[in-house]
C-alpha cells in the first residue's frame, strides 16, 4: 500500500457496527510485520489450520513481540516455496517451545516436550500422605463400582460421598474420562 492509500473495513452489526482503519493498523505494525501477518494467521490457527492447544493468538502475539526473529521467519514462509528452510523451522519450533514454557532455554522441540512431560509427572506425584490418599480415593471408588451388582451404583455413590466428601471423585482430575457404569461416575 502506498502511504496516501486508505483502507477502511466495515466491522460488526447493529449497535456494534463500526469502520476500522486498516491503513492505520498497518502503519502501527510496520511494513515487515504487516506483510508477515497473513502467515501469522495461518500458523496460529485459521479456517483450515488448527490452533495451538490452550493458547490463542494473543499469547502467540505477545511472544512475537519479544521474539523478533519470528518476523523474518514468517516472511520467508510466505514466499512461495515448497520446502520450509531449516532455519525457519528452528525459529517456529522455538516459538512453540516458548508458547508452552516461557522460561525454557531449549532449542529442540523434542527435548522441550520431554522436559515438560517430566515436570508434569513430577508435579503430579505428591509424596505426602494426603496426596496418596486423595489419589487413591477415586480409584478405590471406581474399582468398587466395577464389582457391584446392577442397581448398586447409587447406594455406593452415596456411601462414597459420605465417606470421602462431596468432591471425592473430582480431586485433581484423577477420574476424567471415566464412563458411568451401573450408576457410578
Amino acid at each position: 500500500m502506498h502511504q496516501e492509500d486508505e483502507l477502511w473495513l466495515a466491522f460488526g452489526t447493529g449497535k456494534s457496527f463500526r469502520y476500522l482503519a486498516a491503513h492505520e493498523m498497518a502503519a502501527c505494525l510496520g511494513q515487515e510485520k504487516a506483510r508477515a501477518l497473513p502467515m501469522f494467521h495461518v500458523l496460529t490457527g485459521c479456517d483450515t489450520v488448527s490452533s495451538f492447544s490452550g493458547h490463542g493468538k494473543k499469547t502467540v502475539w505477545a511472544i512475537w513481540a519479544v521474539y523478533p526473529d519470528m518476523t523474518e521467519a514468517l516472511l520467508k514462509l510466505s514466499a512461495a516455496s515448497k520446502v520450509i528452510p531449516e532455519d525457519v523451522m528452528h525459529i517456529i519450533e522455538r516459538l512453540v517451545i516458548l508458547l508452552y514454557d516461557t522460561t525454557s532455554s531449549c532449542m529442540d522441540i523434542n527435548k522441550a516436550r520431554r522436559k515438560l512431560f517430566a515436570r508434569k509427572e513430577q508435579c503430579a506425584a505428591d509424596p505426602t500422605n494426603k496426596g496418596i490418599k486423595s489419589g487413591a480415593k477415586p480409584w478405590c471408588h471406581h474399582h468398587s463400582c466395577l464389582h457391584q451388582p446392577a442397581g448398586a451404583g447409587r447406594r455406593m455413590q452415596k456411601a462414597c460421598k459420605r465417606r470421602f466428601g462431596r468432591h471425592y471423585l473430582r480431586q485433581e482430575g484423577m477420574c476424567e474420562g471415566l464412563q458411568v457404569q451401573n450408576g457410578c461416575t
